[in-house]
């Protein structure tokens, strides 16, 4: 997956899965955040050689479904940042699970992210921002029409509410739409809440994208191409 923000940032995803029988699914993968190029300065002010900071995370994931209607999931992460010639380090865990209910096409589910302890960045220690969501879909017109809605709570900002809806087309084509608003009002203006986006799926190759504006900062593209082998 590629994301192109604003300002030079991008963000890099690559991964894979591999079912195991009755085990389950395990899977590695690897986030690469690039902030771009940054001028260096001392503390006069001068200017001194250019600096590319970025954050890293390494993946190792485990998944698992008990019968028909409930699944687990969970990553073991390794985390780094670097911001010029000074580096931190740490742990975090994801936690979450998805029920749907039977004879239904309801499904809800409940994620933890960024659970672990503080990371030590030169001489100052800070928590990551752990994130607890609450979500749900539905499903119809023989499931080619989803709704979906999630409650987001970070630790370092306001609570949000998602809501989203897609639409399958001859089990090729899908057209997304969804808008995620802050409790205390999107800084960004109303529209920094807006994402739309299609997907293709080609045999064993599923393609999508999406676009998301982020008021005067401008738009940002993700791209993500899925194989199946």
């Amino acid at each position: 997956m590629h994301n192109e923000w604003f300002a030079g940032i991008n963000h890099e995803f690559v991964g894979f899965a591999l079912p195991i029988g009755s085990i389950g699914t395990v899977g590695f993968s690897s986030s690469y955040l690039s902030f771009g190029e940054l001028q260096g300065r001392d503390r006069e002010g001068n200017e001194t050689t250019i600096f590319r900071p970025y954050d890293l995370a390494l993946i190792l994931s485990y998944a698992r479904s008990f019968g028909d209607n409930l699944a687990f999931g969970t990553n073991a992460k390794f985390l780094r940042e670097q911001i010029a010639d000074e580096a931190g380090t740490g742990i975090a865990f994801d936690f979450g699970v998805l029920y749907t209910f039977p004879n239904t096409p309801l499904a809800l589910g409940f994620n933890a992210q960024h659970l672990g302890p503080r990371i030590k960045f030169i001489e100052e220690a800070f928590g990551l921002p752990v994130t607890f969501r609450l979500g749900g879909a539905y499903k119809l017109w023989n499931d080619a029409f989803t709704l979906t809605t999630d409650i987001i709570r970070p630790s370092d900002n306001d609570i949000a509410i998602g809501v989203g809806a897609g639409y399958t087309i001859g089990n090729i084509l899908q057209l997304r739409t969804g808008y995620k608003y802050k409790i205390g009002g999107n800084d960004l203006g109303a529209i920094s809440g807006l994402a739309s986006g299609f997907g293709l799926t080609l045999r064993q190759f599923q393609i999508d994208y999406a676009l998301i504006p982020f008021g005067v900062l401008g738009l940002t593209h993700r791209f993500s191409l899925v194989a199946n082998f």
